[in-house]
């Protein structure tokens, strides 16, 4: 299927243990399910940084002079 557009989010849930290890299929919610558990489920904003922010943001920032990769994240 060309085109496609599967939406899903990244969600942890609410007051969990964040020690425990799961897998990303595990925490992967459409939109609509992430609104019908009404807050138990958030949004994963530390995963979205550490995996969708910093990755980019290293790439362009790691060949400047005088700035350190590890002060940024």
């Amino acid at each position: 299927m060309v085109n496609n557009f599967i939406p899903y989010v990244i969600c942890v849930k609410k007051n969990a243990d964040e020690k425990v290890k799961t897998f990303l299929s595990e925490k992967a919610f459409s939109p609509d399910e992430l609104l019908a558990q009404k807050g138990k489920l958030v949004i994963d904003t530390q995963w979205y940084i550490t995996q969708q922010v910093m990755p980019p943001i290293t790439r362009l920032i790691e060949h400047i002079d005088g700035i350190n990769v590890d002060f940024v994240a």
